[in-house]
Parts: structure tokens; sequence; C-alpha cells
């Protein structure tokens, strides 16, 4: 893109840093989050911070990645510490996971996800009273960790002349 004088945006930061996440690109991660900010001055969102996140996270890099939501400019949202909490349920990281939830359950309680994460988590463990207590946890507030609710506005209607 530079080289063709395009210039890149937030949107394109996301694609190369969600690159960099699957690919394991931790080194080339960090660098283009500096030069998003430093080069084309960018001002990181939530998204790309929850994807800096999950990239240090992913590597196993967990001090940086408490280091990196301590540092943020903005205030992390549940994505930002949902990409930390599944991140530590790669690594059956159960402490800062423990940690991690009951921040997330203070955000949104509601959230099946992480109720299923630290299932997940504590099942990785062989911790099946933990996973029994997470699941009626989740039942109790109502969710199932797969049901989901969409919503569709309409704003306009088509009249077809015949």
């Amino acid at each position: 893109m530079r080289k063709q004088g395009l210039k890149p945006d937030k949107i394109t930061f996301l694609g190369v840093l969600g690159a960099c996440i699957h690919g394991g690109l931790v080194d080339e991660g960090r660098k283009y989050f500096k030069i998003m900010k430093e080069e084309f001055g960018i001002a990181p969102t939530l998204q790309h911070s929850a994807y800096m996140v999950g990239l240090l996270g992913r590597a196993g890099f967990f001090e940086e990645a408490i280091s990196f939501i301590k540092t943020m400019e903005i205030e992390p949202d549940a994505a930002v510490w949902g990409s930390l909490l599944s991140a530590c349920c790669m690594h059956q990281e159960v402490k800062l996971g423990e940690c991690l939830a009951r921040k997330l359950y203070f955000l949104d309680y509601g959230n099946g996800g992480v109720y299923v994460l630290m299932s997940n988590l504590y099942a990785a463990r062989g911790m099946w009273d933990d996973v029994v207590r997470v699941r009626k946890m989740m039942k109790d507030i109502g969710g199932d960790g797969c049901s989901g609710v969409s919503l569709i506005e309409v704003t306009s209607v088509l009249k077809y002349g015949h």
C-alpha cells in the first residue's frame, strides 16, 4: 500500500493486527501497532487494543498484556478483558482467568461467553466441581451458552407498482 502511495486507515490496521494474531506474529503486531500510532497518527480503538491483548495473551505474554491494558488511553471494555480471558483458556491459566472472569461478570454478568470460557478452562484442568458450579451459574442467569438473539431494524419499505 505504501509503495503505491495509499495511506492505511484504522480498518487496514485491524486487518494487519488480525493477521498477526492468527499467524502468531507477536513482534510484527507490536511493530505495526507502533507504526499505526506514531507514523500515521491513528489513535487505537478498543478493537485495536483487544487485538493487541489477544496477540500478547495467545503468545503467553500475560504480564505484557496486563501492562498494555493498564497503560491504555481509553477505558478497557469487555472485549479487551475477554481477549485476555480467552488466552488464559488456551494456556490453562486458572488464577488469572478467575480474576478476569470476576471483572467481566461485573462488566456484563449476562454474557454467556464468560461462563463458557470459564467452564472450558476448568474442564481443561479437570476441575469438574468448578465446571458444574459455573454451568449452574450460567443456567441461573438464563443462559445456556448456545442461544442468542438477533435484532433486525427495518428503516424503509420498498413498494412495487403493479
